[in-house]
């Protein structure tokens, strides 16, 4: 082990970049709503989960503050900063939960009425989708929150000074193994509502009468989110892989921690970015570079082709699916 090893500035630089790109990705979203169209229920959830990740920043950042991201043999303070240490992970935690479960349940009631005013045969089914992502995620962050409150205030799950001093002595927490099936199940039910999001956006998208360029670009958007569950292998790697029993603890949540925040300022950026279009289009304008634009379709009928002296003074075109014949002497008639 290496004295004095401190990956505290890391830490906080790397917390720092991402939660400054999900604000950045949320302020741009907050101002395109309110040029076009107006706030809506979507855009207020996706405030709460800025909120959220908010909190669990200067949680994360308190605990840096206090000695977190060194060995638990180098942490001044002794027992007390231990226990500031301990408690603010979990309020950082709790936080990043609900953060990454309102940013879901706002790409997917996002997702909502555009399914509802498709003309799917089976839209019905989709709709009945959403709504299970929707309360799905609720319930998991209810579910976390009132279990972690419970053992904190009654169970006394906080960390005492007798833990401190020797962590391998047990404690009324979740176990390792209760906590390893947390993750796996909240994992699991953020990996099938990504996926039912992206598969339902690039449903919507690919039929548009679009460039296919401005298409994909639209599609690339939506399926952001599938970085921030790709961020989630790591997380239940280093989460499984660390071992709770040692008397260094702390540094062992480290690799943890940080895929963990990685991927819940991933989701929220990937909420805020369908909204990015119209800023990286008048981007492009700016610097005199070719934008989407408008598709323009070639019209096939006989009537847009000018008809030229000498030539057939016919002209043919279908109305209400039946042909119709014109010569010039009925045009000039008219």
């Amino acid at each position: 082990m290496a004295s004095n090893e401190d990956r505290g500035p890391m830490l906080q630089s790397t917390i720092f970049l991402l939660f400054s790109g999900a604000f950045c990705a949320y302020v741009s979203r907050i101002y395109i709503r309110l040029s076009k169209t107006g706030l809506t229920s979507t855009d207020y959830s996706i405030s709460a989960a800025m909120l959220a990740d908010l909190s669990s920043t200067i949680f994360t950042s308190v605990a840096i503050g206090h000695g977190f991201g060194k060995h638990t043999s180098d942490i001044p303070g002794g027992p007390d900063s231990l226990i500031t240490i301990s408690n603010c992970l979990l309020c950082a935690r709790m936080t990043g939960m609900i953060a990454s479960g309102l940013s879901r349940i706002s790409m997917a009631s996002l997702l909502y009425p555009l399914v509802q005013a498709a003309s799917w045969e089976h839209r019905k089914r989709w709709k009945c989708l959403l709504w299970g992502i929707i309360v799905s995620q609720l319930l998991l962050v209810v579910a976390y929150g009132i279990v972690q409150l419970v053992q904190y205030l009654i169970s006394k799950c906080h960390k005492t000074e007798a833990y401190c001093l020797d962590p391998t002595q047990k404690t009324e927490c979740l176990s390792p193994t209760q906590a390893l099936v947390f993750s796996y199940t909240s994992f699991a039910i953020w990996t099938l509502s990504d996926c039912i999001c992206t598969i339902i956006s690039s449903l919507l998208i690919y039929p548009l009468q679009r460039p296919w360029l401005e298409r994909a670009f639209l599609i690339v958007l939506m399926a952001s989110c599938l970085l921030a569950t790709l961020c989630g292998i790591p997380r239940i790697y280093y989460l499984s892989a660390s071992d709770r029993g040692t008397s260094d603890a702390l540094w062992e949540l480290i690799p943890e921690l940080i895929w963990r925040y990685v991927e819940q300022c991933l989701i929220l950026i990937a909420s805020c970015a369908p909204f990015l279009k119209p800023l990286i289009e008048k981007g492009l304008r700016r610097l005199g570079m070719p934008t989407f634009g408008i598709l323009i379709r070639e019209l096939n009928r006989a009537s847009s082709l000018p008809v030229t002296e000498g030539s057939c003074a016919e002209r043919r075109e279908w109305e209400g699916g039946k042909r119709v014949v014109w010569s010039r002497s009925s045009d000039s008639g008219k």
